[in-house]
């Protein structure tokens, strides 16, 4: 495992920001267990927040709703529940995606569960393309709130994927001005690989020129898939408001990016 430590120098006081990248399997339990062991590592490091992917421990969904409903977790629940135990225990601050399911239907959602394991932030992506165009648009749902928690770091607020590049939740990001926006990924090349070139040339220019626009210094942590189970070709990025890379990890392997930023009043 790749791991690399960027420290970012201001005059205020700053703290540690992990963004995990694990290869996940088809076996929850040994994905949870490796997303614990990372983030108890990350602990040892004096993180004091830690960044996981989109849908970080199942993966997207299939569109077979019955596979898909039964993976899910209900918020409190089984992957919910087992992120908060781990917040309180390892006492740091993790923002996760979960795929959700609420009265039968589901969400592709974010969390922040504070350092006492309570839920300080829940938000329902908004943009609809993180699932099939034949899913049932009554069982896979979108939320349409954006909403930010005043941490000890600042005001965080989430964006999951495509809502950054989604004019309606860009809006909603600079009404709300939150201080750092924790961006949760799951993206992956048109063919199944991990094209390193395409990533250093194309894709990841597009998403700093995003966070520029949008104005909001950022972290992004995509989830990183064996090429048999959809290619989610990893790596994370911390990107300032201005679009200049703080910090970054390649792709195509595991690793853990962590990077010292100022807190904001």
């Amino acid at each position: 495992m790749r791991i690399s430590t960027s420290s970012s120098k201001a005059q205020t006081a700053s703290f540690k920001a992990a963004l995990v990248s694990l290869l996940m399997q088809s076996d929850l339990e040994r994905n949870l267990c490796a997303v614990a062991r990372a983030v108890e590592d990350a602990r040892t490091k004096d993180c004091q927040l830690v960044c996981l992917p989109e849908c970080a421990v199942t993966g997207l969904p299939s569109g077979d709703y019955e596979a898909d409903i039964d993976l899910a977790s209900d918020i409190p629940g089984h992957i919910a529940n087992r992120m908060a135990d781990l917040a309180q225990s390892c006492s740091v601050y993790i923002a996760t995606g979960i795929l959700e399911r609420a009265h039968g239907q589901l969400y592709d959602t974010a969390v922040l569960f504070d350092n006492r394991g309570e839920i300080a932030l829940k938000y329902r992506r908004i943009n609809p393309r993180w699932h099939s165009n034949k899913a049932p648009k009554d069982l896979y749902v979108e939320g349409a709130e954006f909403n930010l928690s005043s941490t000890p770091f600042g005001r965080i607020g989430f964006a999951v994927c495509g809502d950054i590049f989604d004019d309606r939740v860009v809006a909603m990001i600079q009404g709300a001005k939150p201080d750092y926006l924790i961006i949760p990924l799951s993206r992956r090349f048109d063919e199944d690989c991990y094209d390193e070139d395409q990533w250093e040339k194309e894709e990841k220019w597009s998403y700093v020129r995003q966070i520029g626009r949008i104005g909001v210094t950022s972290l992004l942590v995509n989830s990183l898939e064996p090429l048999d189970r959809g290619a989610s070709f990893g790596g994370s990025l911390v990107v300032s408001r201005d679009g200049q890379i703080i910090a970054e990890t390649g792709i195509g392997e595991p690793s853990i990016l962590v990077c010292e930023l100022p807190r904001v009043a």
